[in-house]
């Protein structure tokens, strides 16, 4: 975990946590990992763009 991420909304920490405890059962992007990922957050595609396009702006 990067310390940046507690700048960030609560919804992208959120996506953030999702994707890396689904990390534990599906170790690779697979299909099954976005499926895993999907069912927890079903707008994780918006999430993981906002966090694509501003992830470089969470500075102090």
């Amino acid at each position: 975990m990067n310390w940046r991420l507690v700048l960030a909304p609560v919804r992208i920490q959120d996506y953030v946590l999702v994707d890396e405890f689904v990390h534990a059962k599906h170790p690779h992007h697979s299909d099954r990992f976005w499926n895993a990922v999907g069912t927890v957050l079903p707008d994780y595609s918006d999430r993981r763009r906002w966090l694509r396009v501003n992830g470089n702006t969470l500075t102090v």
